[in-house]
């Protein structure tokens, strides 16, 4: 009875060391956080660092963005065009890293996106975007996955170019939003 005990704890242990199995998984997660001018640009073009915390499938995590919008230039089709009153935005680049409780990252390049921005006040100008990319790796469960990942989010400007008050000051906002996608494990 005893080696029957020990070979189901050891089956169970391997179980729960084993890399991801091969194939493919939806995923998605929910995030907040907070975003930031990355360097002294000189607004509407500029680059933004973003950071957020997230839950969802995987587990807990943390989102770092790099990423560049630029304003005024229209939104292509198929992407909806801006209501009246909102700036458009066209996303130049933007890079991420999500690093999940044990310590595994997945690295994704989004490739296209767009943010409509409203002016206002600080706290009440807003924004609403979503960009779309593909998963190109990782670490730990995540080497070598491949797959495609889609965001919306949106969010409120305390301070930068379509904050209507105060002395002029870097872009600083919050934002929250939600991910999908496809990850497809190579092992």
């Amino acid at each position: 009875m005893r080696n029957y005990a020990r070979l189901l704890l050891l089956a169970f242990c391997a179980f729960l060391l084993a890399p991801a199995q091969a194939g493919e998984d939806t995923f998605m997660m929910k995030y907040s956080g907070t975003v930031y001018n990355a360097l002294d640009t000189v607004p509407p073009e500029t680059v933004l660092i973003s950071e957020a915390a997230a839950s969802g499938s995987f587990g807990a995590k943390h989102i770092l963005v790099i990423s560049k919008f630029t304003a005024g230039v229209p939104i292509p089709a198929p992407d909806p065009p801006c209501d009246e009153g909102e700036i458009p935005m066209v996303m130049e680049y933007a890079r991420s890293i999500t690093t999940y409780g044990n310590h595994d990252q997945m690295f994704v390049f989004w490739d296209r996106g767009w943010i409509c921005a409203t002016p206002g006040l600080a706290g009440q100008s807003s924004y609403r975007g979503w960009v779309t990319g593909r998963i190109v790796g990782g670490t730990g469960q995540f080497e070598g996955v491949t797959g495609t990942a889609n965001s919306d989010f949106g969010g409120y400007d305390l301070a930068g170019p379509f904050v209507a008050e105060g002395p002029e000051f870097p872009i600083v906002g919050s934002f929250t939003g939600t991910v999908d996608g496809t990850v497809v494990f190579p092992h």
